[in-house]
């Protein structure tokens, strides 16, 4: 089902890692496995090397947003095959929609490419189609696992019942909950951001910061000077530099531009209450890379997705509360190319009361840690906490015993505020995908639950983690 890659490729040794762990792992079994690169370390060449090279069935591959199903298609088909000097395997790559799905899945085509969405979709509103494809495909590759709401997306990659093979830059404990990766050292493949960094993979990161203030328009005209400054010496890593900034809101955005261009600098704005129909440089949708603009500014749009190794300067005018945000955002400017000028970094600005530089070490410390990174460590954690706790104990006038996490239904010194729920069931009601639905809601939250659940209503552990 699955062949070895050629040698003759040219790959980095960590990619043929990554290959050669998935290859084994769907060879042996038909658990979810997990492979974390960071931006710019070909993540995308893993997928077409897998899916054109070695599967010898069809697969899927999933992206959460259609820019980057569409650049995964371009990839599979060309680009990666061509970053590598080599003539692209002549397989069939398409992209489905749920309207297409029912035709291009009677095709010959080897690679289906689609959106979360139209996955979920299929699955609701199309349950015949969403079978067909499930028994058409071999295994699923799921690209930016770590995109959240995940619990219907999930539902959707499970129901296929076959092997997911799930890639992200970012990690976090969530990208192992919804399929039930437990077992780190077997199921888990990590490449991290220390290591491609101190291999020349990807560009270090300078952090320089903006003075403190809460004016658009003065941090644009600082913004403008570390520009000008840094492209007429020569500072910036990228022959031809571009820079991204990111607003807290479109009218930031509006007000950002403005000053930019009456600086004399080439900036657009993008954002989703753009029209796109004004000269003003304010457009709705993420525009080709072939545009000419230097400076781009946002709100959420250039987050992830964004590809193109000019992107060298990145400015934050607002603060970003999610540090998963933080890290996806630097990672466009962390992309390296042959014509990076040696002994360069990428530039990060940022006032510094928004404490990126300590937040980025926080990140860099926690993807080095694989133990940080197990689902099983909160439990573990609190089962730690537990186990210091002296055998009997003497407070409020009882003689207590050490808690229990295992006896709660019949310790009578356990309180727990009763309530229920009442719900009436349809026709089509399963009472062992209701707690799967309940497992996989507990466990994105980082509760605890799947075991009591199963044996409160008498259901077996499942055999398969996909099932």
């Amino acid at each position: 089902m699955f062949q070895d890659i050629p040698g003759s490729l040219k790959l980095w040794a960590h990619q043929r890692g990554a290959l050669s762990f998935i290859i084994d792992h769907l060879r042996s079994n038909s658990d979810p496995c997990l492979v974390r690169m960071p931006t710019g370390t070909g993540k995308t060449g893993v997928v077409a090397c897998l899916s054109l090279l070695s599967a010898t069935g069809r697969t899927l591959v999933l992206t959460p947003w259609a820019n980057l199903r569409d650049q995964m298609v371009e990839a599979l088909r060309h680009g990666f095959w061509g970053s590598i000097g080599e003539v692209a395997p002549t397989k069939k790559v398409v992209s489905i929609l749920p309207s297409t799905a029912e035709d291009e899945i009677k095709t010959a085509a080897s690679v289906l490419v689609c959106t979360f969405a139209t996955l979920t979709e299929l699955r609701r509103e199309r349950p015949n189609v969403y079978a067909a494809l499930a028994a058409s495909i071999d295994v699923v590759f799921v690209d930016e696992c770590h995109y959240e709401p995940a619990l219907e997306w999930g539902k959707a990659v499970k129901g296929l019942k076959k092997p997911p093979v799930l890639l992200t830059a970012t990690p976090y404990r969530n990208d192992l909950k919804l399929f039930r990766i437990r077992d780190t050292s077997r199921a888990v493949f990590q490449f991290t951001h220390e290591a491609a960094e101190a291999q020349g993979i990807i560009r270090p990161l300078n952090i320089q910061p903006l003075a403190s203030s809460a004016d658009l328009a003065s941090l644009s005209r600082e913004f403008v000077a570390v520009w000008n400054r840094a492209r007429s010496s020569g500072e910036l890593v990228s022959s031809s530099p571009r820079a991204i900034i990111c607003c807290a809101s479109a009218a930031d955005i509006r007000v950002v531009v403005a000053t930019l261009q009456s600086a004399g600098l080439d900036a657009i704005g993008i954002h989703e209450n753009f029209d796109g129909l004004s000269k003003s440089g304010l457009i709705k949708d993420v525009p080709l890379l072939n545009t000419p603009a230097t400076i781009w500014v946002h709100q959420n749009k250039l987050t992830e997705g964004l590809d193109d190794h000019r992107f060298c300067c990145l400015a934050f005018f607002c603060a970003v509360n999610n540090d998963r945000k933080l890290v996806q955002q630097i990672g466009r400017i962390i992309r390296k190319h042959k014509s990076d000028k040696q002994g360069r970094e990428a530039l990060l600005l940022a006032p510094v009361e928004f404490e990126v530089a300590d937040r980025w070490d926080a990140y860099r410390a926690f993807e080095k840690d694989a133990d940080m990174q197990s689902p099983e460590r909160y439990r573990e954690f609190v089962e730690s906490m537990l186990n210091e706790q002296p055998d009997i104990e003497y407070f409020d006038g009882r003689f207590r015993r050490r808690f229990r996490t295992d006896e709660l239904q019949r310790d009578p010194q356990v309180l727990i505020a009763p309530s229920v729920l009442v719900r009436a069931v349809g026709a089509g009601f399963k009472m062992a995908e209701y707690v799967e639905d309940c497992t996989d809601s507990l466990n994105l939250t980082d509760a605890e639950s799947p075991r009591f659940l199963r044996r409160l209503f008498g259901l077996s552990q499942p055999t398969s983690a996909v099932a």
